[in-house]
């Protein structure tokens, strides 16, 4: 099966240009991942939220393949996904529901979510 990837949204500045690396915290309800970037004005913190979190996967930058670096400054959900896949023959019923989320960081990684939604904050 090929997966495709879809754009859902980018980040507001270059990973490149992060003073530190993103950070992922588990929230009630679900998991953030937090990251800063530059503006005119100085660095802004952003957010991106993730609901109903039922996987996390995180690939450093070295070990990324050429899907995981597509993402790169973008949310992209993967289409397609064998991860799901996997998930769906232990228990089709959150297959059902969830989609496979992924963002690209520079000189970081590739952060994975198997969740329901994402918003931003």
């Amino acid at each position: 099966m090929t997966t495709e990837l879809t754009t859902l949204w980018e980040l507001p500045g270059k990973s490149q240009e992060f003073m530190d690396a993103p950070v992922l915290t588990y929230k009630w309800g679900g998991v953030s991942l937090t990251y800063d970037y530059e503006t005119d004005e100085g660095y802004k913190e952003g957010e991106l939220h993730f609901e109903n979190v039922d996987g996390i996967r995180f690939t450093s930058y070295e070990t990324c393949t050429p899907e995981q670096v597509e993402a790169y400054d973008k949310l992209v959900e993967v289409v397609g996904s064998p991860w799901l896949i996997e998930i769906a023959r232990n228990d089709p019923e959150p297959a059902q529901r969830l989609k496979h989320f992924q963002i690209f960081f520079d000189d970081v990684g590739c952060f994975e979510f198997l969740a329901t939604s994402f918003r931003t904050d």
